[in-house]
């Protein structure tokens, strides 16, 4: 996975609810490094629930 796939998969993290404005610190951290981490790829689109899974697959379709 690539950069640019990662700060998608991160931007979609950080935009649940009321977006960046109900993130914790720690919560942001915490994602940052899931997806920054040395691991598969699918275990950093696991992360995410089902629907924002498919919202992947849509940016994945449209822009790669």
């Amino acid at each position: 996975m690539d950069l640019i796939d990662r700060l998608v998969v991160f931007s979609i993290f950080m935009e649940n609810g009321r977006g960046i404005r109900d993130k914790a610190p720690d919560y942001i951290g915490e994602k940052w490094k899931r997806v920054n981490a040395d691991v598969s790829d699918e275990y950093i689109v696991a992360g995410l629930d089902s629907m924002d899974q498919a919202k992947y697959r849509e940016w994945q379709r449209l822009w790669r």
